[in-house]
């Protein structure tokens, strides 16, 4: 009984005995310094998503399954390398233009053409043209018979009995042509030359009487043929207008004059003719020449060519 009393006794004494407490001390309290701005957070880029990876053709190695019991499997089957190709650059526009027109050099100008020059000439022409523009040309043809005609109506009436013995013989003659020229306005088809005109080995059966009337003088066997043969000497000038289509093909035509320098007129060899009659008839054709050398041709000129500009 003792010792239950002695252990409620305690127990009631820790109960009852007083608890202190302790508050807690009291802090100070500064006043808060006013806050500075704070910048915003700069904003961060996602990263970029990785590259996907091919693998080459060299680490594809395909495997074709292998039957059990057939031996060693055979060995990867390697892929054919892929080709490199190289693109190559594109050309330049000066490289374009500069070939485009290939055959002849930049500047210059080759004209091919064929038709007449009336009444002096019929054939084909070469015309060449230079980068300032300067004109050279060269024509090579033939006087037809017509055209002497057309001559001797174009002279007055025929003109004097030498002249149309002159124009008369040039008949059929081989005719050349050179000329000079200028083509003056860059963007423009006019045309200016001159040159020389030239109605060479030409022939025509006349009579010792003919030739005796022109010259004024006597021969004898006057009503016997004789083939004269002459040679005619002229200057030319003309302008003209050459239109171009397509860049190639040309039409050229012109207007001009042709006058007579010189005349020389032989009789053709005749086993016939004795020394001294064909010694007196190149006296009087001698004569007829130097009458002739400045009236045989003189006519207006009317050209026009169709040709190729190469």
């Amino acid at each position: 009984m003792s010792l239950l009393s002695s252990l409620l006794g305690g127990c009631v004494g820790c109960i009852v005995a007083p608890v202190e407490v302790t508050e807690p001390a009291a802090t100070a309290v500064s006043p808060a310094a006013p806050s500075e701005p704070v910048a915003p957070p700069e904003p961060v880029a996602p990263p970029e998503p990785a590259a996907p990876t091919i693998p080459s053709p060299a680490a594809i190695r395909p495997t074709l399954p292998h039957p059990a019991g057939l031996g060693p499997a055979p060995p990867p089957m390697a892929l054919r390398p892929t080709p490199t190709i190289v693109a190559a650059p594109p050309r330049s526009a000066s490289t374009l233009v500069s070939t485009h027109h290939s055959r002849v050099p930049r500047g210059w100008a080759v004209d091919m053409s064929a038709g007449t020059s009336v009444p002096i000439s019929a054939g084909a022409a070469l015309q060449v043209e230079s980068p300032p523009r300067i004109l050279g040309q060269l024509e090579l043809g033939g006087l037809p018979s017509g055209y002497v005609d057309l001559l001797n109506v174009l002279a007055r009436g025929g003109g004097s009995p030498a002249g149309s013995l002159a124009r008369g013989a040039g008949r059929r003659a081989f005719v050349i042509r050179a000329a000079v020229g200028v083509r003056p306005l860059k963007r423009r088809g006019l045309e200016l030359r001159a040159g020389y005109t030239g109605a060479l080995l030409g022939q025509d059966v006349t009579t010792l009487s003919t030739i005796a009337a022109a010259a004024d003088t006597e021969l004898a066997d006057v009503d016997r043929d004789v083939i004269v043969q002459s040679t005619l000497h002229n200057i030319h000038a003309e302008a003209g207008w050459r239109w171009l289509i397509r860049g190639h093909f040309l039409v050229r035509a012109a207007v001009g004059y042709v006058h007579s320098l010189g005349a020389r007129l032989s009789l053709s060899p005749d086993p016939k003719a004795s020394s001294e009659e064909v010694r007196r008839t190149d006296l009087a054709l001698g004569q007829i020449a130097d009458a002739a050398a400045f009236t045989a041709v003189r006519s207006p000129l009317l050209t026009l060519h169709l040709g190729y500009r190469f």
